[in-house]
């Protein structure tokens, strides 16, 4: 995302013009009116409406009409019924607006600038994590995770029958409890119910699933429901880390009703390609294994690894990047390893353009 810049030498209007289509129909040339509109026009453009007098420096009052491109973004408070400003942007489009990357809320959490990690708290502090199951299932057990990427969508895998109706659960944290409290601090806090919704639409490309949620989530509404970021700028799909910070559900065990978190250590693609083939069982995997996965675990202490925890497919990898200070996607789970070879997770960034290119309000 770009920044708008107040300074009249430094902003770029971007022109589009709309290339008009034209049919023969009974010899004669028919103009399409839905491709008579132009979206923008070069000559037209980037000009003020209001008498331009000169610029001055040190940030006078303008009038109306000064920038008319210019626009203000606002977010409904956690706290509050109405909507706070949040920051500004500039028209590029009819339907696009430009504003900064910073602006909004994704990928954060209210231990994001403190200690390491593994000494934040869970509770409340993952709250892109979702749950995806068929409504007939029981409601304590998660077959499936998933990320919350903005009010409309979710991303997970091909871990329940898509053919089959499906629900999300969202700011969940303890399937067991109808309402979660936790300690955060030495305080106990309490949140809202979850918020449950069917899917109404599925967009899949090789085991990835992109759900359209038939009613928005209430991102801003609720503190234990916000989306995760994207790696979208060339840097950030680029990057790569030695370690991962991964969430999700368990299939199994004492503690698999309440969401979990492990730090990963990454694994070499060609380490994680022997041992796949060393097991039978993985074999046919190994020679699927590209640039689009991305191999972890817990190097350091494998009884905590998810390779021995059994995390349900769908659970996410995420890394802190530490300009924005924001937690940025880069991998879901696909299947599960059961404690012989490495966890595999689908590499977002190379899915990027898809899963952008798919999403739609």
């Amino acid at each position: 995302m770009l920044h708008e810049t107040t300074t009249l030498g430094r902003w770029a209007a971007v022109c589009l013009i709309l290339v008009l289509h034209s049919v023969r129909a009974n010899g004669a040339n028919v103009v399409l009116d839905e491709l008579q509109t132009k979206d923008f026009n070069d000559n037209e453009c980037g000009k003020r409406l209001a008498q331009r007098e000169g610029l001055v420096k040190g940030g006078y009052l303008t009038r109306p009409g000064d920038w008319p491109w210019h626009v203000a973004l606002y977010q409904r408070g956690i706290n509050s019924d109405g909507f706070e400003y949040a920051c500004g942007g500039s028209i590029v489009h009819r339907y696009l607006v430009l504003t900064a990357a910073h602006c909004g809320n994704c990928g954060r959490n209210e231990h994001i600038y403190e200690f390491e990690e593994k000494r934040k708290p869970i509770f409340k502090q993952y709250p892109w994590m979702v749950t995806v199951r068929h409504p007939f299932q029981d409601s304590e057990y998660v077959p499936c995770n998933g990320v919350l990427l903005n009010r409309n969508y979710i991303l997970t895998t091909t871990c329940v029958d898509w053919q089959d109706e499906v629900s999300v659960t969202l700011g969940d944290y303890d399937t067991g409890k109808t309402k979660d409290c936790g300690t955060i601090d030495g305080s106990e806090q309490c949140v809202s119910s979850v918020q449950t919704v069917s899917v109404g639409q599925v967009f899949r490309k090789d085991e990835l699933v992109l759900a359209r949620l038939t009613i928005p989530a209430v991102i801003g509404r609720r503190d234990h429901i916000e989306a995760i970021c994207l790696p979208v700028t060339p840097q950030q799909r680029d990057r790569l880390y030695n370690r991962y910070i991964m969430t999700g559900w368990k299939e199994s065990g004492s503690d698999s009703k309440i969401l979990q978190r492990a730090v990963l250590d990454a694994v070499d693609l060609n380490q994680c390609r022997a041992e796949l083939q060393s097991e039978g069982y993985h074999a046919e995997a190994s020679q699927k294994l590209d640039d689009s996965i991305i191999c972890a675990r817990n190097l350091n202490n494998a009884s905590r690894s998810p390779q021995c925890n059994d995390y349900q497919p769908g659970s996410a990898i995420q890394a802190i990047e530490k300009k924005s200070n924001r937690y940025l996607l880069y991998g879901l789970q696909t299947g599960i390893s059961y404690c012989t070879v490495p966890e595999r997770y689908i590499a977002i960034s190379k899915y990027l353009q898809w899963i952008l290119d798919n999403i739609r309000g």
